[in-house]
C-alpha cells in the first residue's frame, strides 16, 4: 500500500515537472530570455567578489558572458530532474531498474525532441538539436544517478541483512562499502 501511494506521487511529480518544463517553453523568447538574464545577473553576483563594486557595463558584460552557458546549465539540470522522477516513478511502480533506466531515457528523449518542436510554433523561438542533445544528457545524468543510489543501498541492505544485530557504526560503513565496490567491480 505504501509503496502504491509513493508510486503515485512520484508519477504526480513527474507529471507536475513535465508540465513546468511545457510551460517553460511556451514562453516567447524575450521572456524566456529576461528571466534567465535574471537568474544569470543573480548567480553571478552570488560567487564574484566585489560584484557590486564593479560598474554596469563590466557588470552587463560579465552578465552577458555567462548567459548561455546558464541557460544550458539549465536546460541539463531540468531533464535531470526528469531523469530522476521518470527512473523513480518506474521504480516505485516495479518496474525493474533496468528497464526503467531505459524507458526514461526514452521518454526524456521523446519528451526533449517534443519540447523542440512546441517550440516552433512560440513566438521568436526555434528547434535546436543541440538542446535535445543537451536536455538527453542531463536526464542521463539523473537516470545514473537513481542507479548508482539503488545500487548502493541494495548493497549496504543487504550487507546489513547478513549481520543485523551489529549496529551500524563508522568502521562497518566502511566495511560494507569496501564489499560493494567488489560487487559492482
Amino acid at each position: 500500500m505504501a509503496r502504491t501511494v509513493a508510486a503515485v506521487a512520484a508519477w504526480i511529480l513527474t507529471v507536475a515537472w513535465m508540465v513546468t518544463i511545457f510551460m517553460f517553453s511556451a514562453q516567447p523568447a524575450e521572456q524566456s530570455s529576461e528571466i534567465s538574464a535574471s537568474v544569470t545577473e543573480m548567480l553571478i553576483a552570488a560567487i564574484t567578489p566585489d560584484f557590486d563594486q564593479l560598474s554596469v557595463a563590466e557588470q552587463q558584460q560579465l552578465i552577458e558572458n555567462w548567459h548561455d552557458i546558464i541557460r544550458k546549465i539549465a536546460h541539463l539540470t531540468e531533464y535531470a530532474v526528469l531523469g530522476v522522477l521518470l527512473t523513480v516513478s518506474l521504480v516505485l511502480s516495479r518496474v525493474k531498474l533496468c528497464l526503467s533506466a531505459i524507458w526514461a531515457a526514452g521518454v526524456s528523449l521523446l519528451y526533449a525532441a517534443s519540447d523542440e518542436i512546441h517550440q516552433m510554433f512560440i513566438e521568436s523561438r526555434g528547434p535546436g538539436i543541440v538542446d535535445v542533445g543537451i536536455d538527453f544528457v542531463g536526464a542521463l545524468i539523473g537516470i545514473t544517478f537513481v542507479w548508482l543510489g539503488y545500487k548502493w543501498f541494495s548493497c549496504i541492505a543487504k550487507n546489513k541483512k547478513k549481520s543485523p544485530n551489529n549496529p551500524l557504526t563508522f568502521a562497518r560503513l566502511s566495511y560494507i562499502i569496501s564489499e560493494c565496490q567488489k560487487t559492482t567491480h
